[in-house]
């Protein structure tokens, strides 16, 4: 029901039909066309707390439609926060390779975690990448 929720809002579809990944990606762990309006990820990038359960929708254009996450072990009050809507709609509509301020990017890390903030780039990069493989 989780996952459902969680394809739901990152990319509503009438359906979603769970696909081979044939890519090498080792951060994606489920791929989903979600009926004609693209792909949903599903991808676990290594946080500070351990691995992130994280949705990201790309729609037929290879943006981003939205990032849900899922489950987490990041710290309260910091790495936590990046399930928060102000931190993960910095992803929506972005292509191509994801990454943090400080790493050249253009997504605002969360203060104080950094780690948090890059697996969450990482992971939406690995669910951009493994949509635009399919098909």
């Amino acid at each position: 029901k989780k996952t459902d929720d969680a394809m739901a809002a990152v990319l509503p579809a009438d359906s979603y039909t769970q696909v081979e990944y044939t890519g090498g990606n080792a951060l994606v762990t489920a791929v989903y066309q979600a009926g004609d309006a693209g792909y949903v990820v599903q991808v676990a990038p290594s946080g500070f707390g351990g691995n992130l359960d994280i949705m990201v929708g790309v729609g037929t254009d290879g943006t981003c439609t939205g990032v849900s996450i899922i489950s987490h072990s990041e710290t309260s009050g910091l790495g936590a926060n990046a399930t928060k809507p102000v931190f993960r709609d910095q992803f929506v509509v972005k292509s191509g390779t994801v990454a943090v301020e400080k790493d050249g990017g253009d997504i605002v890390a969360l203060t104080g975690a950094t780690i948090t903030s890059r697996a969450v780039s990482d992971g939406v990069t690995a669910a951009l990448e493994a949509a635009g493989s399919m098909g």
